[in-house]
């Protein structure tokens, strides 16, 4: 309305003063109403994976690895659905959060799950009010990775060089050295 108003010569000073007066008001008024109607999106789509994944309690997904927290990993699967893998919920070790490095690593078995790693899971929850889809890691049928940190090279080829033919050495993207046990 304004641009046409500009445009056919009709704004004038008091024109000009009432929407100087109303514009920052409806400008913030506009932004909040996207902002609820994004989160409504969210929300529907959240429900509908929900729904979706309800019908698969039990089954089992290759996922990727999108997040790392605190209390938990998030997988997203090739269908865009994502769920959490609650730490307390991964049996098989007591898992740390490295968060410089945006990994879990495995106290006892050193078994690093980092962000972009490919893992199993299975679905345990799908609840269509809330949204929220909880899966757990399937670890029998996949070898773990040994968490290394920053080792001195010197002690990393003697350390290989004892173990030649069990383990494969790996140089992760933050030029970490893992192993994996085969």
């Amino acid at each position: 309305r304004i641009i046409s108003e500009y445009l056919a010569g009709d704004l004038d000073k008091k024109r000009i003063g009432h929407y100087d007066a109303i514009l920052t008001t409806v400008a913030n008024s506009t932004s909040e109403s996207e902002v609820k109607a994004v989160e409504a999106e969210r929300k529907f789509y959240d429900i509908k994976k929900a729904q979706y994944m309800a019908k698969h309690i039990g089954e089992k997904f290759e996922g990727i690895v999108s997040g790392v927290a605190a209390t938990a990993i998030f997988v997203e699967l090739s269908n865009t659905v994502e769920g959490v893998v609650p730490l307390a919920e991964i049996r098989d070790d007591y898992y740390e959060v490295i968060e410089r490095q945006h990994c879990i690593v495995g106290s006892r078995t050193g078994r690093k799950i980092t962000l972009g790693d490919s893992v199993r899971i299975s679905v345990i929850d799908a609840d269509p009010e809330t949204g929220r889809i909880e899966f757990a890691l399937v670890t029998k049928d996949r070898p773990y990775v040994k968490y290394r940190g920053n080792r001195s090279e010197e002690r990393r080829e003697t350390f290989f060089e004892k173990k030649r033919g069990k383990y494969k050495k790996v140089l992760t993207e933050n030029k970490n050295w893992c192993i994996i046990i085969t």
